[in-house]
């Protein structure tokens, strides 16, 4: 068993995608962030909105770094933005590269699931603090019953001003960082001119909002789930995300993803909406300097 540091971002790529699409939802952060900045060679192997698309330009310190046993990948990490994003892979492997891996820079923290967490930092020689615990649900094939009260559609540039204070009220409530109406009118706009912002209307008029982002190699995450107080208590968001499910698994991505934080309002209206499965947990660690 041997670890393995790729020259560049699109030569880890080509040679992780075939082991980390066998268990594609699981791995489904990881190839998110890869497919931002990296376009591999085995474009049959990615949907064809991911497969046309600019890649990013691949940030500093950014690398790829890969576990093999006799020639074959049988773990994966992904160093970028000073994290850590560890696959899934048995103990040894994980043991082998926290021995081997030695970036320049060490990583702030690192997320995977928690037994390649643990023995990752045990061979590693690094204290590592737990930090929140993430859960991914997926679906891949459609609801049958539709809510007939309502409909989806894309949001529209007149609805804007109205979205940017969805957007706000929901960063606000989900993310860690403190999120100004600025802040959140960038982050809406950036989705809007990539098609990404849904609505849920009710003759035409919206009660509901839903991004679509994080593209993996077939699937999409589905994220921004706001409906503002006065329409919560119609339910409006299950109605509303199954026929969103729908509508991308016809337009060919293979699946949707929640990526959430466990125990947040999103893991718990994801429970609500029933027919996800939880596909894999992963712990993020915050390291502590190296022991000794």
């Amino acid at each position: 068993m041997r670890t393995v540091t790729s020259a560049s971002l699109d030569a880890w790529l080509d040679s992780a995608l075939p082991f980390l699409t066998r268990r594609e939802a699981a791995h489904a952060a990881m190839l998110a962030s890869a497919l931002n900045y990296a376009r591999p060679a085995r474009a049959d192997l990615l949907a064809p909105e991911v497969a046309g698309r600019s890649p990013a330009v691949v940030p500093p310190g950014t690398r790829g770094v890969l576990v093999e046993d006799a020639g074959v990948v049988v773990g994966a990490a992904l160093l970028t933005h000073g994290f850590l994003l560890l696959s899934e892979m048995p103990t040894e492997a994980a043991r082998r590269m926290g021995r081997d891996f030695t970036p320049s820079e060490p990583p702030q923290a690192v997320q995977g699931p928690r037994e390649v967490v643990e023995a990752f930092g045990s061979a590693a020689a690094v204290g590592w603090t737990e930090g929140q615990v993430t859960q991914v649900f997926a679906r891949r094939t459609p609801f049958l019953t539709q809510d007939p009260t309502g409909r989806r559609r894309e949001a529209r540039e007149e609805e804007r001003e109205v979205l940017v204070g969805w957007m706000l009220d929901f960063a606000r409530g989900n993310l860690r960082a403190g999120v100004t109406r600025d802040a959140a009118a960038r982050m809406l706009d950036g989705h809007l001119r990539q098609g990404e912002v849904h609505v849920w209307v009710v003759e035409d008029e919206p009660r509901a909002m839903a991004v679509t982002t994080a593209a993996t190699a077939t699937g999409v995450s589905v994220t921004g789930m706001y409906t503002p107080p006065e329409w919560r208590r119609s339910r409006v968001m299950v109605g509303f995300v199954r026929a969103l499910h729908n509508h991308l698994l016809a337009s060919g991505w293979a699946f949707t993803y929640f990526l959430t934080t466990q125990g947040s309002a999103v893991s718990r209206a994801v429970d609500a909406l029933g027919g996800y499965e939880e596909v894999t947990r992963t712990v993020e660690a915050r390291l502590e300097p190296p022991r000794g």
